[in-house]
């Protein structure tokens, strides 16, 4: 019996997995390579969220808040950013993966241990961002006082929180600390 149930357990996940609407909204070339490129993470899944932001974010006719694409590079391809829970802690990897005409090009923009169930990925649109005045501007790698683009770009950060603005600056990802 022990083996029947675990027998139809492993028969029954891929379906399961392919109805996932974070599954969904990586595309099959995407998914293999970040599971080639970044062995530590696996792929997100509806059951990374919270049950208050997955209600939150179905009544909003949203998918995966862990998934979000746009083109920020104007070639026409939609890019993704997406946020990948760690397999051997509790954190994450946030990945930026550029849809290019010989293959996605994959780029680690952060890495955090700790949770990770309140984090979203969502398309920033194009302007002028400002690093809030919430918090001292601190120069690190990557990160911009201000910003103007006119492309899209990215949000990442933690639902009713802080979040970063992700944009693709003259071939290289920038971020601005734009909302507290």
């Amino acid at each position: 019996m022990k083996y029947l149930l675990s027998g139809l357990l492993l028969l029954s996940a891929p379906a399961f997995a392919a109805d996932d609407p974070c599954a969904q909204a990586i595309p099959p070339a995407l998914r293999q390579a970040l599971q080639q490129h970044f062995p530590d993470e696996r792929l997100p899944s509806l059951a990374d969220i919270s049950s208050a932001d997955r209600r939150q974010i179905m009544q909003r006719g949203g998918t995966c808040l862990l998934v979000a694409s746009t083109d920020v590079d104007g070639d026409q391809r939609a890019d993704v950013m997406l946020i990948l829970p760690s397999r051997k802690r509790h954190g994450y990897r946030l990945v930026a993966a550029l849809n290019s005409p010989t293959g996605w090009e994959l780029e680690s923009l952060y890495e955090w241990e700790g949770a990770y169930d309140h984090m979203y990925v969502d398309v920033a649109p194009p302007g002028n961002y400002r690093q809030t005045e919430a918090y001292e501007f601190i120069p690190e790698p990557g990160a911009v006082e201000q910003l103007a683009t006119k492309f899209p770009g990215f949000f990442a950060g933690e639902i009713e929180s802080a979040a970063d603005a992700y944009f693709l600056d003259k071939g290289h990802w920038v971020h601005v600390h734009s909302i507290d």
